[in-house]
């Protein structure tokens, strides 16, 4: 069988297998480890979804350019909203908080609604995230949720970010501070 992906193939199943797949990894890891594997099971997914993604852009017949370099930055970040609700993961909005640190909402995230109890966040989508973006930018990227829908947050938030900026924030995070306050104070 072939390395290759092939991104004409993609499977629909229900929403519920993501709480499913959380609940049998919990059953099985400890909570740590249980988030490390979902994280790594969704980094290897976001390759993928980025291939089927220009694939998709291309199928769709919009008046867009299907190649990553060609896109303007609003434009490209409304397709890849328009790409995950298309799948059924939800919407995407987009907002720079630093140079060095951008941040992806919503309020409508699957992972985030499909929540039980004993949920630790959307680490599937974290890594799902990781994965399409080092492939977009061709670059180590690193991503951190940092709020969750299901703990009870109004949205999904994932800061994404070079790895050295994202392990900053998260430090201060681990001391105290906020979020925004951790962004606000990057060098």
């Amino acid at each position: 069988m072939s390395d290759a992906l092939q991104t004409d193939n993609l499977i629909s199943i229900p929403a519920a297998t993501i709480a499913a797949i959380h609940r049998a990894v919990a059953n099985d890891l400890d909570p740590t480890g249980g988030a490390e594997l979902l994280r790594q099971i969704g980094l290897q997914m976001g390759p993928a979804l980025h291939d089927h993604f220009w694939d998709w852009v291309a199928e769709s017949r919009m008046a867009v350019p299907t190649e990553p370099g060609n896109f303007g930055f609003e434009d490209f970040w409304r397709r890849l909203s328009d790409f995950f609700d298309y799948l059924g993961f939800g919407t995407l909005g987009i907002e720079q908080l630093h140079p060095a640190v951008f941040a992806l909402s919503s309020s409508d995230w699957i992972e985030g609604e499909v929540a039980d109890n004993g949920h630790q966040g959307c680490q599937l989508t974290t890594g799902v995230l990781a994965g399409f973006l080092r492939k977009v930018a061709d670059r180590d990227l690193a991503v951190l949720e940092v709020e969750c829908r299901g703990t009870g947050d109004d949205q999904c938030r994932f800061l994404a970010g070079s790895a050295d900026a994202l392990q900053q924030v998260f430090e201060r995070m681990q001391l105290g501070s906020a979020y925004a306050e951790a962004v606000a104070n990057l060098g």
